[in-house]
């Protein structure tokens, strides 16, 4: 089954605006993770820099172009898109744990009177 038939459990939604920088090793982390059934949707909120065109870089990365036009408005766009039973959010200079989407997804399968779940976060600098 090629992967625009295959409906993932879980859509990846990355808000990004001017982080050709940071938005790399967010991508790695994500494809690093013990949980394969998702996909990953890179919303550009008109950055100036080449966001995009490092997001575009990644197999399996749908990117969405738009004008600037704010975070909240470029998840909306993310999540308009997905095909997922579930979204989970992250941003474009965030780091995740490998077993995040695992967790997560098994968590509300295993729950399905929860409506969302939250994981702890450390801030690097």
């Amino acid at each position: 089954m090629s992967s625009s038939e295959h409906k993932p459990l879980v859509s990846v939604v990355m808000a990004a605006y001017n982080s050709a920088e940071f938005i790399g090793p967010g991508l790695d982390s994500l494809f690093a993770q013990d949980w394969n059934d998702f996909e990953t949707i890179v919303v550009d909120d008109g950055s100036s820099d080449n966001t995009a065109d490092v997001a575009e870089s990644y197999e399996g990365v749908r990117c969405i172009r738009q004008e600037n036009s704010g975070p909240a408005a470029a998840r909306n766009a993310g999540i308009a898109a997905a095909r997922g039973d579930f979204v989970a959010n992250f941003d474009s200079d965030d780091l995740l744990p490998p077993t995040r989407l695992r967790l997560q997804a098994t968590y509300l399968l295993d729950n399905p009177e929860c409506g969302c779940v939250f994981g702890r976060q450390e801030w690097l600098t």
